[in-house]
């Protein structure tokens, strides 16, 4: 590497900095309101939009990746991509020390049969103020960590983005909105 060319500067986005925002965002239900109360069950899940826009050049589809770094004004694919491949060992059961009501939607898919899904998640919500399960992403961030990405399902969802203004998270915008 010459010397005039530049080195791109590596941004480490800790597990700590995803579960904080996690926490700050569930944990508003009156103005976010990404989940309904705490009770809730949430799950992680790796969900992508439907469909992707036309790439600018014209025939196929962006990729998602494109999509994600654009949705955050950034223009590092690959920091996007990194991002993603590590929120696969995020250990999203941390949400329980927080007060959520956190399963493994994965381990209870193995452990039950598919017509049994619904009728287990009923028995899980039982006595409790929900009636559903939602699903959310590992958010993803530009490099400024000002700036993230992540999708909910709770039959039907959206792809939020959000972002930090005067010290608290706000919604930027809701694309792919979708009923199940």
């Amino acid at each position: 590497m010459s010397c005039t060319q530049s080195r791109k500067k590596h941004i480490e986005i800790s597990d700590e900095f995803k579960l904080e925002f996690l926490n700050e965002i569930l944990s508003d239900t009156s103005n976010l309101k990404i989940i309904s109360n705490k009770e809730q069950l949430i799950t992680f899940g790796e969900l992508i939009p439907g469909m992707m826009p036309i790439h600018p050049n014209g025939g196929s589809t962006i990729s998602h990746f494109e999509f994600i770094a654009d949705s955050l004004e950034t223009q590092d694919i690959d920091f996007i991509r990194q991002q993603w491949i590590k929120n696969k060992d995020f250990d999203f059961m941390q949400l329980k020390n927080y007060g959520f009501r956190v399963f493994d939607l994965q381990k209870l898919r193995q452990e039950t049969k598919s017509s049994d899904l619904f009728d287990t998640l009923e028995i899980m919500n039982k006595g409790f103020k929900s009636f559903y399960r939602t699903i959310i992403t590992v958010p993803v961030f530009n490099e400024k960590k000002d700036k993230a990405y992540l999708m909910v399902n709770n039959y039907g969802g959206a792809a939020y983005i959000l972002k930090m203004e005067n010290g608290k998270w706000e919604v930027k915008s809701k694309i792919h909105e979708y009923v199940e």
